[in-house]
């Protein structure tokens, strides 16, 4: 199937079906069947399908396009009835009746434009840029036997068993009631899923294909809007397995197509359900591609997502330009309260690569800069005791309980805004070994007399090629950070391990006298590509 079909199509668990722009007017019309003046099993009404995004024009031309929508049409029948039964709220029992043609007859009594698909020559042919879809509980027909087989329309019965083929999430009649407005003065329309409100927040896009659950449950998103690049997002559901924190931190989700259904054996709710329980706002059916070139030529926006029609644009676009994520400490409302010891023991899943097991004597103390539980896992994975510490915690505190090494993990936000944490490093640095992920990267560069300075617009996700300067081999990293390590203003001695291939900025860190090592991507993924692992942080903490 070429490519151009293929975009105006979405995937469904059985097939493919064709999208529909105009679902307000099938709700309307749908609405009237339920009048109590209509008698719904006399009742017929034709309902316009505006299809003119749809390009159907391409179907007199090419056949073998014509003869795959052939195909598809059980499962178009199947989605119009799932959406139908859904506004007419019909029981187990109902049977809904559909014919679709290019023609308005007999409603208006129009000339009959010609028919939608001719079956017995499987091949299409379109004379209009509208389609009719006449629904009834009665099978529909022709008086006319010539009219009948000048239009050639067919009716399909559709069975109340097409509705379990996948659980609706969204409404497809949905109008857009949110926005996104970004301090550039641009305003974005949308639909709005989970939670209703206004939040402002940082936008930043994210390349990775998969893993929006673990990107929800982040904690280094705190304070920012993630835009999925990857169109169709929702389609697993979301689990208990994958989660990377407690709860969600990010301000918001922003994809352009939220899935109408879910399927995955781990499942346990939507995606949609998860961020409403949550209280986290998400938009779809936007531009985002459009979006994120703008990030990409402008750098990151502070916007503004909001469900209230009572705000006006101006007020939405004057919260977006006085709000500021730099110099504010997110790390304190991610961090834990109180240290703990890392109990979970990791399963099979978990174990890839490691090698030269360690007995649970092995001590590491975590600092909770907002840690994800993937690099807990994986360090358990290697036989490590895990004490996790607040990220206030104090040096002399960690150094009481005699560790084997001491981990800065990853966290939000400005490194500068943060400067308890930087002297806490600075006292632990040399008196035991070290190790440092993304913010504790940062903090270390920070705490060895470096600067850090913030990016045009970060890294967001699992593609990103990193080169180990000292044995010359490329990794597929996975990244999110927006701030990065001057390499310039570190001092004699420190070491530059890794760079980012993409621009060159600074990617990894050593200080070998002082037992130091530091990435500022996350070897232990979780979304992300296994081609880094803690297994470095693991050979340091042992030496």
């Amino acid at each position: 199937m070429s490519n151009d079909l293929r975009s105006w199509f979405v995937m469904f668990p059985n097939g493919m079906i064709p999208l529909v722009e105009n679902w307000g007017k099938i709700h309307r019309s749908a609405v009237l069947l339920k009048s109590p003046s209509i008698d719904l099993h006399k009742a017929s009404v034709d309902l316009p399908l505006i299809c003119t995004p749809l390009r159907l024009s391409w179907l007199s031309r090419r056949s073998s396009q014509a003869s795959y929508l052939i195909s598809a049409l059980p499962y178009i029948f199947s989605f119009i009835y799932i959406r139908l039964s859904e506004v007419l709220q019909c029981t187990s029992t109902s049977t809904l009746y559909i014919r679709i043609s290019t023609s308005d007859y007999p409603s208006t009594g129009r000339s009959v434009l010609g028919p939608l698909v001719d079956l017995q020559s499987t091949s299409a042919r379109m004379a209009t840029n509208a389609m009719y879809l006449s629904v009834s509980t009665n099978p529909p027909s022709l008086s006319n036997s010539a009219m009948r087989r000048k239009v050639r329309s067919f009716t399909v019965r559709c069975s109340t068993g097409s509705a379990s083929m996948g659980a609706a999430v969204p409404a497809p009649w949905k109008l857009a009631d949110a926005r996104l407005v970004l301090e550039d003065g641009s305003i974005w329309r949308a639909k709005s899923f989970g939670a209703s409100g206004t939040q402002v927040g940082e936008v930043v896009f994210n390349t990775s294909l998969t893993g929006y659950q673990e990107i929800l449950t982040d904690p280094s998103y705190a304070g920012q809007f993630v835009l999925m690049t990857n169109p169709h997002i929702g389609n697993t559901g979301v689990n208990i397995d994958d989660e990377e924190s407690i709860q969600c931190f990010l301000a918001g989700l922003i994809i352009r197509s939220l899935s109408i259904s879910t399927s995955n054996y781990r499942c346990t709710e939507s995606l949609s359900d998860y961020l409403s329980k949550r209280n986290i706002m998400g938009i779809y059916d936007v531009d985002t591609r459009a979006i994120t070139r703008r990030l990409r030529e402008d750098g990151s926006l502070i916007g503004v997502l909001s469900t209230e029609e009572s705000k006006t644009n101006e007020q939405l676009l004057e919260m977006s330009r006085t709000w500021n994520i730099v110099g504010v400490d997110l790390i304190s409302s991610v961090s834990c309260k109180k240290p703990y010891e890392w109990v979970e023991k990791t399963g099979l899943e978990w174990d890839f690569n490691s090698k030269g097991r360690h007995d649970e004597t092995f001590h590491v103390v975590a600092y909770d800069f907002g840690i994800k539980h993937n690099i807990l896992r994986r360090l358990a994975s290697y036989g490590c005791k895990i004490t996790v510490v607040p990220s206030t915690w104090p040096a002399s505190e960690t150094l009481k309980m005699n560790p084997d090494g001491v981990l800065f993990s990853n966290g939000p936000g400005d490194p500068s805004a943060v400067p308890y944490a930087v002297e806490t490093v600075k006292e632990i640095i040399g008196k035991v070994p070290v190790f440092g992920i993304c913010m504790g990267h940062q903090l270390l560069g920070q705490a060895l007399g470096g600067k850090t300075y913030k990016m045009k617009f970060g890294h967001h996700g699992g593609n990103h090629p990193v080169r180990n300067l000292r044995n010359g081999s490329v990794e597929i990293s996975a990244q999110n950070h927006n701030y990065a390590v001057d390499p310039e203003s570190l001092p004699y001695g420190v070491e530059v391990t890794h760079v980012n291939l993409n621009d060159g900025s600074c990617a990894g860190l050593a200080f070998p006298q002082q037992k130091l090592m530091s990435l500022q991507y996350h070897p232990e993924a979780s979304p992300g590509p296994h081609d880094s692992d803690l297994g470095a942080c693991y050979s340091l903490l042992c030496l």
